[in-house]
C-alpha cells in the first residue's frame, strides 16, 4: 500500500543520511517504526488485561499479614 507523507525536506534529508550510514532504506525505517509502535500498543492492552485478571484473583492472605522470609520460602 502507497501512503503520500508530508516531510519537511531537512527531515528527510537528515532521515535518508541515517538510513544510508545504517545500511537500509528510509522506507524501511518507517515501517519498522510503524510496526513498532503497532506492537507496542499490543503489548499494552496486553499488560492491562493481565492487570485486570490478577486485581480480580482475590487475595491469600490478609492485607496486614507480616511474614518472614522462612514464611515466604515455605509458600
Amino acid at each position: 500500500m502507497n501512503v503520500t507523507l508530508s516531510i519537511p525536506a531537512d527531515v528527510v534529508k537528515q532521515a535518508r543520511h541515517y538510513a544510508e550510514k545504517h545500511g537500509t532504506s528510509l522506507n524501511q525505517i518507517i515501517r519498522e517504526h510503524l510496526a513498532g509502535l503497532t506492537r507496542s500498543a499490543e503489548r499494552e492492552q496486553e499488560a492491562a488485561q493481565a492487570r485486570a485478571f490478577f486485581r480480580s484473583i482475590p487475595p491469600t492472605l490478609p492485607a496486614n499479614a507480616k511474614l518472614t522470609r522462612e514464611d515466604m520460602e515455605r509458600r
